[in-house]
């Protein structure tokens, strides 16, 4: 992500690159790093912003690394992002977003499972927390 390296590292960010797999490679090897740390993090698995407001395909990268680090996952829907700022528009409208957490999905859970397998449940589950309470 150019222009926006230094203020992402000084804010605790790690850019994956969409481009270039060897930097994308890179930042989730910092990303595994702080998580062998003890360092939480939030991972936008679908890699960047929906162009249409419904959920998009997920990357298999972040699965990945959640497995290597033998991580447990809490999913989290964000709901009411798209009515405030679609990814088209400059314009901010008023609004409300819904943070909705799913229950903890474990390490014991999922250990077993491929990336690909883990990438679709954890999918279904925030496509499930966006459809309640609609």
């Amino acid at each position: 992500m150019a222009g926006l390296g230094n203020n992402n590292k000084k804010m605790g960010n790690i850019p994956i690159s969409h481009n270039n797999t060897s930097e994308a490679l890179k930042s989730l090897a910092m990303a595994n790093k702080a998580l062998k740390n003890g360092t939480s993090i939030t991972i936008l698995p679908e890699g960047h912003r929906t162009r249409n407001g419904i959920l998009q395909p997920f990357m298999r990268g972040p699965f990945h690394m959640a497995k290597n680090s033998e991580a447990d996952i809490v999913p989290i829907a964000m709901k009411g992002l798209w009515e405030i700022k679609s990814v088209k528009s400059m314009i901010v409208r008023p609004g409300t977003v819904e943070l909705v957490f799913g229950d903890p999905v474990s390490y014991e859970y999922y250990k077993d499972l491929s990336d690909r397998e883990l990438k679709t449940r954890v999918k279904d589950i925030i496509s499930g927390l966006l459809d309640s309470s609609k």
